[in-house]
């Protein structure tokens, strides 16, 4: 096999929207600033009890659905998401339960915002080996649960919600035509949910 070839997509929101009206009642801001710095009207924030493994498994579960594809012949889940239900299991063994993809192994990688297209990389290498068939890849976020909503740099920006693209083996009709994937390890940048050392033992 030479690739994966993208069969289907999925996804899903929240039905509760916030506005940036709602957030200017909270922080040193307004509509107009807002869009006019980044275009966002509004956000989906997750309801009670709705966490990222709920999200992904039902952005999960359109794109089985408008492929009209099995859950038991899905051979890999990887979920991109800086927001895991927990630490340990990954979030992608969470959605290969209640997706019912008893065949499938799963991981989770964490490379914020570039996440989904690292996925789709990392997903498609295992493909093109030859020894996976399908695969689906998830990115998903419950920035809400860890936002902090007094910190102006970055409440306009995060909301709530999942994609899922669905992959087969196909050597003709790989979704990566060429590629060239970058990191820039600098900690200064936008940060969510920094885990801090210890300072005395």
């Amino acid at each position: 096999s030479d690739g994966g070839k993208l069969i289907a997509a999925g996804h899903y929101v929240p039905a509760r929207v916030g506005d940036n009206n709602q957030l200017a009642t909270i922080l040193d801001t307004n509509d107009p600033w807002i869009q006019s710095h980044t275009g966002i009207k509004t956000r989906h924030f997750s309801l009670a009890g709705e966490n990222t493994s709920d999200l992904a498994t039902k952005a999960a579960q359109q794109a089985l659905d408008n492929a009209k594809y099995a859950a038991e012949d899905i051979d890999l889940i990887i979920v991109s998401t800086i927001t895991p239900d927990a630490q340990t299991p990954a979030t992608a063994a969470i959605v290969q339960k209640k997706l019912g993809a008893v065949n499938a192994w799963g991981y989770d990688i964490s490379t914020a915002c570039a996440g989904f297209v690292f996925a789709l990389s990392t997903a498609e290498k295992f493909l093109k080996s030859g020894t996976y068939k399908s695969a689906l890849v998830i990115s998903a976020e419950v920035n809400t649960k860890m936002m902090d909503f007094t910190d102006r740099t970055t409440a306009v920006f995060f909301g709530d919600g999942a994609g899922a693209a669905l992959l087969v083996a196909d050597g003709d009709n790989s979704v990566i035509r060429a590629e060239k994937l970058q990191t820039m390890g600098d900690a200064e940048t936008i940060h969510s949910g920094r885990v801090m050392p210890i300072t005395e033992i």
